[in-house]
């Protein structure tokens, strides 16, 4: 007869596998089960214990505890029975705390132990093979195989010309799980010479260049590679130099959390460029390296890798799949419910797993009607799967305990995975906070059930538990704590308050702030949330000295996307009289900034406007000087120079009105002169810059920009002309300047025009040389646009050095990111150049395609007023005509 409190019989048996049968206790890890002497049978070990008694009188009672919990698997252990009785007799010593701690890391044991079982062959049968899962993949226990798509990819990864297999789809799939289930229980890693696998998730950590960073260190920690080629170099070149060594397989999960979104016209594109740049050259590399890539968007950065690229797009479960999946969440019934229930969650897998998770336990034999219910809420019509989701997780919300609700609502927090600590610190002050007196191990009992339950991920990662989940999931419960009175105040301050640094340096910190920023502002709490901005990240000049956009990106969208009745007038820089108006449209010019700086021209020109609305008639001069300063650039990059002439106008205009400003007065000068010369009005452009140069003096430090800008613009002009002498004594006068104020956008300018005079004398090692030091600080600075500009002279560098197949592989990716990102300029000159590296060669082919180039570049210029790409075009055309004529 069963007794209050005991575990049931397939509870015991979920116990063992959790941990492949070996004893929980660290000090132990026997294992709890072997062969019978009869060949039918088999010799037990182990047993199931208590965490908390389920007797007042037993080992690490807890009075708080139910009767549910008590017999429950989160209060189980699976321990051998010497163990057991060890820790029963001594509960002292062997906390409750303690034995739950055991319990998650011999569960942690199991998992990359069981990940790892093929992996053992691979390495067995190649000693020199190393591998790195930095980041978990999603726990696939319960994981259905695609059997048909897992033999796709099996016979692309036997292909070595296939160089990235891209996994997407919309979220929830479970492209995670697919893609870890594929190399660690497959053939995969043997079916190609593979020398080591590194396995990285974006979703766990975002920044680019700390990615960068850990491959480089698996690199330098594993093979025998010349140590000073990987210190010495930028990531990137040092990179190249690693995929020219190595063949590695890569894994790069969850792309989409570092793509452009909310642009229709740069949807699916890469943030920051680097991570481009380092794909095209696995892409290029010789040897046998594979990068597989998961995400909810298309990869459209590597479209014209037509051969080296092969896509997956996955699609919903089938009945059958959905059937096994439902079975091993306990989900009962007849083939027909799981048909049916697959039918309405639209063969979605997380939408399958959430439904599963809310499932009443009286409802598990018979979950149609429980689905009818859930789905008779909806509204009537049209019921679209986010609907549905919305649906299902409002059902599982009222399931759980009010602990795992603010569990799950802290855990998604974060545009990243949060550490343990700090999820339980800010759990109990929450729970506290409503007069709940809760241990902090009853609330890692709740945590670990979710987990269990497969939609939290836990994951090691630089010697702390951090835990995250779906997307979906996160934005569901990330609104319980901003729609929640007074939750979101208590949560932003703690967010606030977390990183102890007093100088931030670094994205991790940054996150905290920024999601803090975000959290207050959707609380109402929007005076906090802007305080923060303005102290702690200097109105957006950390974000910038970090070289982050996107995180500016994030708060002054928060900031200006509120309420009116939220926003106070505050003092911002020269903004004056303050007002929620002007408030408010500086925020949104903010949020056009850093969008420019993103290269997101859409955003760019819709924060702007809005700004525009906004202030109307009523607002600052100065102010709307500064959003029209923001719209004269972004026509500028765009190639709309007719409309950057009207901006310009009306920035002039305002800017002129009440006590003008001389520097910015100046650089509206600046942009003038800049708008002059792309029109191929040189002598105009030329007395803009060289007013500028003489308005100022020499040393004073806030004046010396404005020399080195106007002295870099008048040897542009000369460069133009083919006056190289001059040129160079201009850039030597720029440089000085530039040094000065340790202005690295200036440098960047510096060195691409170094890089071009080069070019035009023919040294082209030393055109390469400084055409990458503008490259290396355009990419620290997130410069997008300025990066495709320096790629276009690079591949036309490329040419000459002799690179012809790197050299067009840049330039058709110079002309496939302009075109989508609507550098209308820069389109026409990386047509120009397509045109003079095809012509480069002699054969009819190139000769068609400079053609073609040409006569687009002509139309596109002409439609633009680009009237100075016509010094280049014609000299080409005219080519083209002698080999014709010849």
């Amino acid at each position: 007869m069963a007794r209050k409190g005991d575990f049931t019989t397939k509870l015991k048996q979920t116990l063992a596998r959790r941990v492949n049968d070996v004893c929980s206790n660290p000090q132990c890890d026997n294992t709890t089960s072997g062969p019978h002497y009869e060949s039918q049978k088999y010799t037990l070990s182990g047993e199931a214990a208590h965490i908390n008694s389920a007797s007042p009188n037993g080992p690490r009672y807890n009075r708080q505890l139910s009767e549910e919990f008590i017999s429950s698997i989160d209060n189980g252990i699976w321990l051998c029975r010497n163990c057991h009785a060890v820790v029963d007799s001594d509960d002292c010593n062997y906390t409750a705390e303690e034995l739950l701690t055991w319990k998650q890391n011999a569960e942690e044991t199991a998992r990359k132990n069981q990940i790892s079982t093929k992996r053992r062959a691979v390495a067995k049968s190649k000693p020199s093979f190393k591998e790195l899962w930095v980041h978990e993949t999603t726990n696939d226990s319960e994981y259905v195989p695609r059997q048909e798509v897992l033999k796709k990819l099996d016979g692309w990864v036997t292909n070595s010309s296939v160089k990235v297999i891209t996994v997407t789809g919309i979220g929830g799939q479970g492209k995670t799980s697919l893609v870890g289930h594929w190399l660690q229980n497959g053939n995969a890693l043997t079916c190609r010479n593979f020398e080591g696998l590194f396995y990285w998730s974006f979703y766990s950590e975002q920044n680019v260049q700390i990615f960068f960073k850990s491959l480089l260190s698996f690199a330098h920690n594993n093979y025998n590679l010349v140590t000073t080629k990987l210190r010495e170099q930028e990531p990137l070149e040092a990179l190249r130099f690693v995929f020219s060594k190595l063949s590695l397989c890569i894994v790069l999960d969850g792309l989409e959390v570092i793509q452009y979104e909310l642009s229709s016209r740069s949807k699916g594109q890469f943030i920051d460029g680097d991570l481009r740049n380092f794909l095209m050259d696995i892409c290029l590399s010789k040897k046998d390296s594979l990068a597989v890539l998961t995400s909810r968007f298309d990869i459209v950065d590597l479209r014209q890798f037509s051969k080296q690229v092969n896509h997956l797009q996955l699609s919903n479960l089938t009945n059958s799949e959905a059937q096994s999946l439902l079975q091993r969440l306990f989900v009962g019934g007849s083939a027909g419910d799981y048909s049916k229930i697959n039918s309405v969650l639209e063969g979605h897998p997380l939408a399958l797993r959430v439904f599963a998770a809310g499932l009443p336990r009286e409802k598990q034999a018979n979950p149609i009607s429980h689905l009818n219910l859930l789905m008779a809420k909806l509204p009537v019509g049209n019921k679209d799967l986010t609907q549905k989701i919305n649906s299902l997780l409002s059902h599982y919300e009222r399931s759980i305990t009010n602990i795992q609700v603010i569990l799950l609502s802290g855990v998604s927090l974060l545009h990243k995975p949060i550490d343990e600590n700090s999820l339980l610190a800010l759990s109990l002050k929450r729970l506290h906070e409503k007069s709940h007196t809760v241990e902090e191990v009853s609330v890692k009992h709740e945590l670990s059930a979710l987990v269990i339950s497969g939609l939290v991920l836990k994951e090691m990662f630089g010697k702390k538990f951090r835990y995250s989940c779906h997307p979906i999931i996160r934005e569901f419960f990330r609104n319980k704590v901003t729609n929640t009175d007074g939750q979101g105040r208590l949560v932003g301050e703690f967010l606030a308050n977390r990183p102890s640094k007093l100088i931030i340096e670094d994205t991790e910190t940054l996150e905290w702030l920024v999601s803090a920023i975000e959290v207050l502002s959707e609380s109402g709490d929007w005076l906090d949330a802007s305080h923060l901005y303005e102290t702690k990240l200097k109105n957006g000049l950390i974000i910038k000295q970090l070289a982050t956009p996107e995180y500016g990106w994030r708060c002054s969208l928060a900031l200006s996307n509120v309420n009116r009745k939220d926003i106070r007038p505050i003092s911002i820089f020269s903004v004056s009289p303050t007002s929620v108006t002007n408030t408010r449209a500086f925020y949104l010019n903010a949020a056009g900034q850093f969008s420019l700086m993103m290269g997101d021209l859409d955003n760019t020109i819709k924060f702007y406007n809005l700004a525009l609305q906004e202030m109307g008639t009523s607002s600052s001069y100065l102010n709307r000087a500064i959003t029209f300063q923001g719209l004269t650039k972004t026509n500028i990059q765009s190639g709309e120079l007719h409309n950057a002439h009207h901006c310009l106008a009306n920035a002039m205009e305002f800017a002129s009105k009440r006590n003008p400003d001389s520097f910015f007065i100046n650089k509206l000068h600046m942009l003038r002169g800049e708008l002059h010369l792309l029109q191929g009005e040189l002598a105009q452009a030329k007395t803009r810059f060289a007013k500028v140069f003489n308005s100022f003096k020499l040393h004073r430090k806030n004046q010396t920009d404005f020399r080195c800008s106007s002295a870099y613009g008048l040897a542009e002009i000369e460069l133009n002309r083919f006056r190289h002498t001059i040129a160079e004594r201009l850039l030597d006068e720029g440089d000085k300047y530039a040094g000065l104020n340790q202005r690295q956008d200036l440098r960047l300018k510096g060195h691409y025009l170094r890089g071009v005079l080069h070019y035009q004398l023919n040294e082209f090692e030393d055109s390469s040389a400084e055409l990458k030091k503008a490259e290396k600080v355009a990419r620290k600075s997130k410069m997008e646009y300025w990066l495709l500009k320096i790629s276009i002279m690079l591949a036309m560098v490329n040419a000459k050095l002799g690179l012809k197949e790197k050299a067009n592989v840049i330039i058709e990716d110079c002309v496939d990111v302009s075109s989508s990102r609507k550098f209308g300029i820069l389109k026409v000159d990386s047509l120009i150049a397509r045109a003079a590296i095809s012509l480069g060669n002699s054969d009819k082919h190139t000769t068609e395609i400079a053609t073609d180039s040409l006569l687009e570049a002509n139309r596109l210029a002409e439609s633009l007023e680009y009237h100075l790409a016509f010094d280049f075009l014609i000299p080409l055309q005219n080519l083209i005509e002698i080999r014709n004529a010849g």
